[in-house]
């Protein structure tokens, strides 16, 4: 899934595709821990947000910046504010 253009697209049940989700533009919301499935790569480019809209920590395969792969370890509002909003956390595994 490829979110491009400036509004918001908001993933509010639980999904269970695999694929990769890019958000290029804009903002992807996600209003519950599961509305990408388990593994997911995330990726969000420079402009782009990332909204963690949930409490709890779902789990990601791998999550990429800007282009650059980040290491495993929890990621929010807090640790990289420039693309994630929201009070949740995403988990990123090895």
């Amino acid at each position: 899934m490829t979110k491009a253009g400036k509004e918001t697209w908001v993933l509010s049940g639980v999904h269970t595709f695999t694929r990769p989700a890019t958000v290029k533009q804009g903002t992807l919301a996600l209003a519950r821990g599961r509305s990408l499935a388990a593994k997911t790569v995330v990726a969000v480019e420079l402009g782009a947000t990332l909204e963690l809209g949930f409490k709890g920590s779902p789990r990601g395969r791998q999550l990429t910046l800007d282009g650059k792969p980040q290491p495993p370890g929890n990621y929010s509002a807090t640790t990289s504010p420039e693309f994630i909003q929201g009070g949740g956390v995403l988990s990123v595994e090895s």
